[in-house]
């Protein structure tokens, strides 16, 4: 066993069969000066795929999951070995507003296309970000109310000793799925599957429109420009500061007051104001800013 501070320890190890865990008993072979060792029991089970999963512990305190994957190696052929390619894929997200079966049968469906690997949930705990294993988050569902940051992420071993990952990372900033991995055609196909399994809790907003999420502010602002030649020159630079003014004020209130995530784990299923009132909220925003930028063009035009 290597430690980056510590050094190394030699351990002997015994491994044996209990039902159907695997028993690992391990003794330092030799004293470390300064340095204290204790002995180790660790007991865990396979999975489908081969991979070890249990708990350890020392005779010092220490201790935690782990979790074993078996080497497979890699077979040479005369020459250099051929370089292996990581594909990855990325797909961004307009707003999303989830609840507590959303985020359950999206543990349920990484579960069942990583079989045998555990899940890693982060979200922030009281100011500090707090990651646990997909049981152990689940045990705690009844005690969160709203999150507005998540993330979620698994891994597996694939073909040539490389791993393949999914991660969501759902928060302000904004909402992204991640695959990761040595199959081309996995990670692209993967990442649009769960995206699009997504899109269904995404808010059409006012900031993002179509495929392309044009701005609705920015409409406004190339309707401003094609009207602008029918006002003298000192009433078009007040009207461009007017309506650029407009429109900051307008994407600010949005950014407040329509989040671009948030989870509610104290209801399983939307309610139909729930559902709607982000997407109304930041159009009524737009419209707004818009029929303001109207008046204060018919001011200035006389």
């Amino acid at each position: 066993m290597s430690d980056d501070n510590l050094g190394t320890s030699v351990y002997e190890v015994e491994v044996r069969l209990d039902g159907d865990a695997v028993v690992f008993t391990g003794t330092p072979t030799e004293k470390i000066e300064g340095v204290e060792q204790g002995g180790i029991l660790a007991k865990g089970k396979f999975d489908a795929r081969g991979n070890l999963h249990g708990e350890w512990a020392s005779t010092i305190g220490t201790g935690g999951p782990f979790d074993l994957y078996p080497h497979l190696g890699t077979a040479l052929v005369g020459g250099s070995p051929s370089l292996e390619q990581i594909y990855t894929s990325n797909q961004d997200l307009g707003a999303l507003r989830l609840f507590r079966t959303d985020i359950e049968e999206i543990l349920s469906v990484m579960r069942r296309k990583f079989g045998g690997a555990r899940i890693v949930v982060t979200h922030i705990d009281r100011g500090a970000e707090l990651a646990l294993y997909d049981d152990e988050f689940e045990k705690r569902l009844d005690k969160l109310e709203k999150l507005n940051w998540i993330k979620l992420s698994v891994q597996a071993p694939a073909e040539g000793g490389f791993t393949r990952s999914l991660t969501l990372d759902l928060g302000q900033s904004f909402n992204r799925v991640t695959t990761q991995g040595p199959d081309e055609a996995w990670v692209l196909g993967e990442v649009e599957a769960t995206a699009s399994a997504l899109r269904r809790r995404q808010h059409g907003l006012s900031t993002a429109i179509g495929k392309y999420k044009v701005n609705f502010n920015q409409l406004i602002f190339l309707a401003a420009l094609v009207a602008m030649p029918e006002l003298p020159l000192q009433q078009r630079a007040v009207f461009v500061g007017g309506v650029l003014l407009l429109l900051y004020g307008a994407n600010k209130a949005v950014e407040k007051l329509v989040p671009n995530f948030g989870v509610n784990f104290q209801e399983s299923r939307p309610r139909f104001l729930a559902g709607v009132w982000p997407s109304a909220l930041s159009w009524i925003i737009s419209a707004t800013s818009a029929v303001a930028a109207s008046f204060l063009f018919k001011w200035l035009g006389g």
